[in-house]
């Protein structure tokens, strides 16, 4: 039992997914031959770390890309990441403008804002099923190109055509589904396990960082240019993030043996020199091997030849599985009965969804008596979530790997996913407090934006931290089924924070902004709280839930 994670009863030889060997501490000698032929990180800080999933021999594979060229796909998916987080609260510090402007009352002026929360989910459910057939870059190209057309159309949208804002809005939100969808596996797809959380960490940066700095700057010009001006200026950067789509975003699909696939499967029992080759696993490399040589239980890797840089270009690459789309779609759904997907969503899920309620809320709590802000201190309101966000991000980046390696050399070099839910102890001490604060100085009149803008901080500096926390652990546990468990996620999230909406606006007209805050401040502190339960018996689960898989129960892998 590493760090309190108990063991579950298991096998000889079995293994639980997720849990890897990334540090060789001792063995017998023939455990030593077979682990001498694993490959290991360069460079003197992971020079001694053996890489899990095992890159192939293959030059197009992902895993054995330069990291420049690893770097610039990522960074290139990013801006595209931005440019949907900055989309998504656009109109937040114009609320009250937008309906003043279209004649409708506050809580359907907060509908623009609303529906793409739906509509990304929509986009997001629909790559799921896409991108394991025809691969990722496709679903990139398409879905960057919507974002733009949405914000030119946006920006042509006049009163009192309320209704051709939201559709415009809804258009909009279908773009971003992939960014939503797919990034997270495209990480896992790029990088080794050792290497995931800091690109998680810098991907919830771009996205939330960017949900909180467009409202300061767009708070601003909207009240000096007008609301349309926000989707004018964002034209020109969508346009460059389809440009480095094209240009800078080779496709990451790529199918490997699964004998090199070391953090997604388990081995019950040694397999014999008669199995299937397909069928066997790195960890059986391991107990069959001696003297550093690999046995005949190795596939032979045809060779390649490295795809040149048009060729990495092609919108479609071909067909990579032969899978019935109607089962891609149905699986999500069955994600929802994985308990690592669940708290997935009750962790990083909730603790999200209120920094975007806020977004929505914000001009209904502060616009109107006592208070009057207008659109530029509806803005400001945003400065300090995204300092926090930073703050949090930056944390996060240093610690999200740091650690877990740091617990699996005190482990046996036996990493395991529970060791990054370390980072949800800040989230616990910061981000509670700050929706108990955040409601009662709400309530107290005569807000100051700074101090109202410093408790919204709080709020955001944990809700990337949970996100990147809760994303982390889920693609470790699951990563054979990295987009199914991802998009299970984002429908619950993003049909909460739609439903928030409706609910949020009108539960606030109803009461007290302290009552609101202080019932989300207690769920949030217990939710928080049970996330100790999933360190302690997460690995049990992640065992039980290998051998009794409700994907393999309803035949849908």
């Amino acid at each position: 039992m590493g760090f309190g994670v108990r063991e579950p009863k298991t096998h000889a030889g079995e293994r639980v997914p997720g849990t890897s060997l990334i540090y060789e501490q001792g063995g017998s000698d023939v455990e030593n031959a077979a682990r001498a032929n694993l490959k290991r990180g360069r460079g003197k800080r992971d020079a001694d770390i053996i890489l899990v999933p095992q890159p192939s021999d293959s030059p197009n594979d992902p895993l054995n890309w330069p990291q420049w060229k690893k770097n610039m796909t990522f960074f290139s998916i990013c801006l595209s990441v931005s440019m949907g987080g900055a989309l998504g609260p656009i109109l937040s510090p114009v609320t009250g403008v937008i309906a003043k402007e279209f004649h409708v009352s506050i809580s359907k002026a907060a509908q623009p804002g609303g529906y793409p929360l739906m509509s990304t989910a929509l986009g997001a459910f629909v790559l799921q099923a896409w991108a394991p057939i025809v691969g990722k870059r496709s679903g990139y190209l398409i879905s960057t190109l919507i974002i733009f057309i949405g914000t030119i159309w946006c920006a042509q949208v006049r009163a009192p055509d309320f209704s051709g804002l939201v559709a415009a809005r809804t258009f909009q939100g279908l773009g971003v589904g992939a960014y939503e969808s797919i990034v997270v596996s495209t990480i896992g797809d790029l990088y080794f396990v050792h290497e995931r959380g800091k690109r998680i960490v810098f991907y919830n940066i771009v996205s939330l960082g960017c949900a909180s700095l467009e409202p300061n700057l767009g708070g601003y010009i909207a009240q000096k240019y007008g609301w349309t001006m926000g989707f004018n200026i964002l034209i020109g950067f969508t346009g460059v993030a389809l440009l480095a789509i094209i240009f800078a975003c080779p496709e990451t699909t790529y199918i490997r043996p699964e004998i090199y696939e070391t953090d997604m499967r388990s081995t019950e029992g040694l397999a014999t020199s008669q199995e299937k080759k397909s069928d066997t696993t790195t960890w059986e490399i391991e107990e069959s091997t001696a003297g550093g040589e690999v046995s005949n239980t190795t596939p032979s890797i045809i060779s390649e030849k490295p795809r040149t840089y048009w060729q990495e270009l092609k919108p479609f690459n071909g067909i990579y599985r032969r899978q019935n789309p109607l089962i891609l779609l149905a699986r999500p759904f069955v994600c929802f009965l994985y308990p690592a997907v669940f708290w997935g969503f009750t962790v990083g899920g909730l603790w999200s969804s209120w920094i975007v309620g806020l977004g929505i809320v914000v001009a209904q709590i502060y616009a109107g008596p006592p208070n009057f802000f207008d659109p530029t201190h509806l803005g400001l309101l945003f400065l300090f979530p995204f300092i926090f966000l930073l703050i949090g991000c930056l944390l996060g980046f240093f610690l999200s790997d740091w650690w877990p390696k740091w617990c699996a050399r005190r482990n046996k070099g036996i990493f395991e996913p529970e060791f990054r839910l370390i980072l949800l102890v800040p989230v616990l001490l910061v981000g509670v407090p700050g929706l108990f604060g955040f409601g009662h100085y709400a309530s107290s009149g005569h807000v100051k934006w700074v101090a109202a803008s410093a408790l919204q901080g709080l709020i955001g500096f944990s809700a990337v931290l949970a996100g990147s926390v809760s994303f982390g652990y889920v693609l470790d546990c699951h990563r054979d089924h990295s987009i199914d468990v991802s998009i299970s996620i984002i429908l619950l999230r993003n049909m909460f924070w739609f439903g928030s909406s409706y609910f949020l606006p009108d539960w606030l007209a109803a009461t007290k902004t302290w009552k609101v805050f202080d019932i989300i401040g207690g769920m949030q502190l217990a939710i928080t709280l049970l996330s100790i339960l999933v360190y302690v018996f997460g690995k049990q689960m992640r065992s039980y839930v290998h051998k009794h898989d409700p994907l393999k129960a309803f035949h849908l892998v």
